[in-house]
Parts: C-alpha cells; sequence; structure tokens
C-alpha cells in the first residue's frame, strides 16, 4: 500500500461556488484520493488526503491562482 500524506488548511471557502472550484481542481488531480471542506468550522478547514507526498504549498499556491486563500494548519 502506498503511503498516505494529510494536508490540513485553513481556508477561506465558503460559497457553494468555491466548493465546485475545488472539485474542478482536486477531482481529476491523480495524487489525491480525498478532500473535504468544513464549512461549519470557522477556519473553513480543507482536509486532503494524497497517495503521494503533495507539499502543503503546492497545494495553498494552487488555491491561491484561483483565489482562494489557505494556511498550514498543524495536524
Amino acid at each position: 500500500m502506498k503511503n498516505k500524506n494529510i494536508i490540513v488548511l485553513k481556508t477561506d471557502i465558503q460559497s457553494q461556488r468555491l466548493l465546485r472550484l475545488v472539485s474542478s481542481l482536486f477531482d481529476t488531480h491523480n495524487a489525491i484520493i480525498k478532500w473535504s471542506v468544513d464549512l461549519e468550522d470557522c477556519d473553513n478547514v480543507l482536509r486532503v488526503i494524497t497517495y503521494k507526498k503533495i507539499n502543503a504549498l503546492d497545494l495553498i499556491s494552487q488555491l491561491k491562482t484561483h483565489g482562494i486563500t489557505a494556511k498550514d494548519l498543524p495536524s
């Protein structure tokens, strides 16, 4: 079984429009197993589970290019 990596980010995702945007980015990403956003949490936490080692800064940068602000949250 491949190693899994969990990335947890604080985001400004607060709408269905932004959720659809994240979905279009992450649903087709070959290294991402599962992702979710907790809109009920005050930090709108984005949790990403990956097969490969993906750097949190890479995800933050990718989100930023689409207008989404994200910061790394320690596990």
